[in-house]
């Protein structure tokens, strides 16, 4: 992990968070409350989540169970300091065959998790709490995506279907800005 001044162009800090972890892989990092940053993403066929404060030191390292999460792709903090985290489920093969949606506390313990078919998915916050997701799940040679909102509790509040198309890659889901309610 490298952190740069931009203004500056200056390098304020280098650290080797996977020294010694030849499978670690991260896929995102989050920015989270109080200068910490949260990386998430895997270390072989297990989900990590590895917080950092402002100094690049480890402040806790959390792994999922990977017969529920193989891995997590993306990642959204919510207002209260607590996050959802999401990633797919290979059981066995290369690509995901189901996703996984947490809802995790600010110190990394899992609050509330779903499960639901699919192999693509992204997420934001939603206004009222809780997050949006862009689901796909593919057919070959097409993928449906669905756009649901779930509350805190990861209860589905309303889904829309998207519609059908050629997508290897997750649609991005991206609030309009000045517009809350809209993506």
């Amino acid at each position: 992990v490298i952190t740069v001044n931009a203004k500056s162009g200056r390098l304020l800090r280098r650290k080797d968070i996977g020294q010694g972890r030849p499978f670690f892989r991260v896929m995102r990092a989050v920015s989270v409350s109080g200068s910490s940053l949260l990386l998430i993403g895997g270390l072989g066929s297990r989900a990590i989540a590895i917080k950092l404060n402002e100094a690049l030191e480890v402040i806790w390292e959390k792994s999922a169970d990977p017969a529920e999460v193989g891995g997590f792709g993306d990642g959204v903090v919510l207002r209260d300091g607590s996050f959802i985290l999401t990633g797919g489920v290979s059981h066995g093969r290369v690509a995901p065959t189901s996703l996984w949606i947490g809802h995790f506390s600010a110190s990394g313990e899992v609050i509330k998790s779903v499960s639901m078919p699919g192999q693509l998915l992204t997420v934001a916050m939603a206004p009222g709490g809780g997050c949006a997701v862009v689901q796909g799940i593919r057919s070959s040679p097409r993928t449906d995506f669905w756009f649901r909102v779930y509350d805190e509790d990861l209860k589905e509040l309303s889904n829309v279907w998207l519609g059908t198309v050629s997508a290897v890659r997750p649609l991005l889901l991206i609030p309009v800005p000045r517009n809350p309610d809209d993506y």
